[in-house]
């Protein structure tokens, strides 16, 4: 599915999502999980990297010296390299909302 009024291409399909963006989106999914559980304060770095991947999404960079936050994300959670900074940005935002929903399961059980 495109919204090509906004420019704004997505990836709405898991099997899609699964293949195309992420070397096991488990390992991933259960990274953030476990980073969420025992790191109190990493809720602003995720909100920091989604931040930063729109400003980098408009043309600007945070730092001149430090990796891109689209860099970051790619590294950290295996988003597999060349994709494009909206895709890499669709895809952690995917991340974060497997993620929660999976930490909402786990606290709650």
């Amino acid at each position: 599915m495109c919204y090509k009024r906004t420019g704004w291409e997505g990836i709405y399909s898991i099997p899609l999502f699964r293949k195309m963006v992420l070397m096991d989106v488990g390992v991933a999914v259960r990274k953030i999980v476990h980073e969420k559980m025992t790191i109190p304060t990493i809720g602003y770095r995720y909100l920091m990297l989604q931040k930063g991947i729109e400003i980098e999404q408009k043309g600007m960079r945070l730092t001149g010296k430090a990796p891109a936050c689209s860099a970051i994300v790619k590294n950290d959670y295996g988003i597999t390299k060349g994709l494009s900074k909206k895709k890499t940005g669709l895809a952690f935002e995917m991340l974060l909302g497997l993620a929660s929903m999976m930490y909402f399961e786990e606290v709650n059980a």
